[in-house]
């Protein structure tokens, strides 16, 4: 499975990143995005693969106004944001610069 989906949690919606978080993942992840209001938690344990595609969707969403809560990020999932100059802190910040 190459998607991101849902999982039920005690407090509401979350989004389980898969594996990969690539291109092929890029569409899933923007259609969860845009089909929720609120605060998004992404469960990101998992992870093995951040590719850019999915780093910029999720920059997006954040510049949008969109909250986002960063889940038991995995050590790739850090090493790949850092990689292009990003951490979890600025996908989680509340203001962003515009």
């Amino acid at each position: 499975m190459n998607e991101p989906h849902d999982t039920e949690h005690a407090d509401g919606k979350s989004l389980r990143l898969s594996r990969r978080m690539d291109m092929s993942a890029a569409p899933d992840l923007l259609a969860a995005l845009r089909a929720r209001k609120g605060r998004f938690r992404l469960l990101a344990d998992e992870v093995e693969v951040l590719e850019f595609s999915c780093i910029q969707i999720l920059l997006s969403a954040r510049k949008d106004g969109r909250e986002l809560e960063i889940v038991d990020p995995s050590p790739d999932f850090i090493r790949d944001l850092e990689f292009v100059g990003c951490s979890i802190e600025m996908l989680e910040e509340r203001e962003i610069a515009r």
